[in-house]
């Protein structure tokens, strides 16, 4: 925190708070439940897409169309409710939410899932998919999902590519092993 005025080293008491937010889990108000993983040290650069001053496209559509059918709807006007508003999502447009972790019938069919995602990911927190994986081995058991799905977290990699790390690997050849 600065402990003068702004400056180019240091963070206002504001930014700071920001960040804090940032970094912690979305929850619901009433209940404490997480619903959605903070994002990770390292997204810093790429804030602008997710914490910027507009929200993402993708976001507001999605409120706007699938949730609460308003073309007019607004979130800079409105904002989210964390409680009913993400209640009324998972009800009105819960049929594109891929987060049933029974994934056992595919597996049993011979299914294989090989992941990766970046642990830099400004848009999506990694901590979805390392979620996800657990809920995964928690739901079939570990020793099913271990031999089925395999998650890879690139250190330094955003969204599908791009950042600090590297972004260009061929995983051709773990599938074929």
């Amino acid at each position: 925190t600065c402990k003068g005025g702004d400056a180019n080293t240091c963070l206002t008491p504001a930014q700071v708070e920001a960040a804090r937010k940032i970094y912690s889990p979305a929850r619901n108000p009433r209940t404490g439940e997480e619903i959605f993983p903070g994002l990770l040290p390292g997204s810093e650069l790429q804030w602008d897409r997710l914490a910027g001053p507009n929200p993402p496209y993708y976001a507001t559509e999605t409120y706007k169309y699938l949730v609460f059918s308003d073309s007019a709807w607004s979130a800079v006007v409105r904002p989210i409710n964390f409680d009913s508003d993400f209640t009324q999502a998972k009800e009105r447009a819960g049929v594109i939410d891929a987060d049933n972790a029974n994934l056992k019938p595919f597996f049993d069919r011979g299914g294989k899932i090989i992941a990766s995602a970046g642990w830099s990911d400004p848009l999506i927190s990694p901590l979805n998919s390392v979620n996800f994986y657990n809920k995964v081995a928690a739901t079939v058991g570990a020793a099913e999902t271990d031999r089925a799905y395999r998650l890879f977290m690139v250190p330094g990699m955003t969204h599908c590519r791009g950042g600090e790390g590297t972004d260009t690997f061929d995983m051709l050849p773990v599938l074929e092993r």
